[in-house]
């Protein structure tokens, strides 16, 4: 499958300015309508009752998902999609991903077979299953009853009898994947099966070559990547596993938190002149700016609706004509 290339994801071109900003790149474009309309297939093949995206990234994706399905399967019902906030720390919010024990990857025995298939599932369509979580793992995960209650309270019996998939947008170390499907197989035990996949494999952590140390690779393939609210919702600062739509209300509830950090980092910086704690004000004082505007963050994440439905269009047109 071919990779983009070494121009940035946001570099737009002339004849697609007035269509596509966010998804500027047509390599970008090419590679999400490929391993898309492959993944839907898949899903459809292996008759998958409910979804589960991870909020925020993987959002966006469940509405080109959508999209997809409807033109390809419009006389079959789409799977039940549901979304969740399991994932790393944020600057506003605790990551379940984060309670589980071991740490650093390389650590646990299976690491290198959990490695190539988190590379290879992007075009194998390899799923994990829980049966592959390392046992420390486990233990965690055991130890945490709130999170496993908390998802009880949230969705009730709507997954049991059903087979689920649960989805994110990229895999890194696997950790975050593996968290959500095993909280999930604990706090539903009826299901049929808990499966769990990521569309891409993470750049900043994987290659055949070598390891990379920033995140530019992943963002020539999911541009919304880290960009705040571009998905329609934030996480909230009560450690809530659901994601709050972006409204005025909503963001007046983060701003506290962003203004303390900015108070602390302009004392640091006072005292040591640090460049890491530099970089880190000005991400804050942006994400102050966006929380004082959300209005600035919807339409972004309107904009990233918009071409994400003309891509799936494109997708479908494209392959009805081949």
């Amino acid at each position: 499958m071919k990779r983009p290339g070494s121009e940035s994801g946001f570099t737009p071109e002339i004849k697609q300015q007035n269509t596509y900003e966010i998804l500027a790149n047509a390599e970008t474009r090419e590679q999400l309508k490929e391993r898309m309309l492959r993944f839907v297939k898949t899903v459809h093949d292996r008759h998958v009752d409910s979804m589960v995206f991870l909020d925020r990234s993987a959002r966006p994706l469940s509405w080109m998902f959508q999209d997809l399905w409807d033109g390809m399967y419009k006389e079959e019902k789409r799977p039940e999609i549901k979304y969740v906030n399991i994932g790393t720390s944020s600057h506003v919010h605790k990551g379940v991903s984060d309670m589980l024990q071991t740490a650093y990857f390389g650590v646990y025995s299976d690491a290198e077979s959990i490695q190539n298939k988190i590379v290879e599932s992007e075009e194998t369509d390899e799923w994990f299953t829980t049966k592959e979580i390392p046992k420390s793992w486990q233990r965690s995960m055991i130890e945490h009853a709130e999170v496993v209650n908390e998802l009880q309270s949230i969705f009730g019996k709507v997954f049991d009898g059903k087979s689920l998939l649960i989805v994110d947008e990229m895999m890194g170390q696997g950790k975050t994947l593996m968290a959500a499907a095993g909280f999930f197989a604990l706090a539903f035990p009826q299901t049929k099966e808990v499966e769990a996949t990521g569309l891409f494999y993470s750049r900043q952590y994987h290659s055949r070559d070598r390891v990379f140390t920033d995140t530019t690779e992943d963002k020539k393939i999911i541009p919304w990547l880290q960009e705040l609210g571009m998905a329609g919702v934030l996480e909230l600062p009560d450690e809530s596993l659901l994601s709050g739509t972006i409204t005025k209300e909503q963001t007046q509830k983060i701003l506290p938190i962003v203004q303390t950090k900015i108070k602390e980092l302009e004392r640091d910086i006072a005292m040591y002149a640090s460049k890491e704690d530099q970089a880190d004000l000005e991400k804050n004082l942006e994400r102050k700016d966006l929380y004082e505007h959300p209005e600035k963050m919807i339409q972004r994440a309107r904009q990233l609706r918009k071409e994400l439905k003309q891509l799936a269009s494109d997708a479908l047109r494209e392959k009805s004509e081949k």
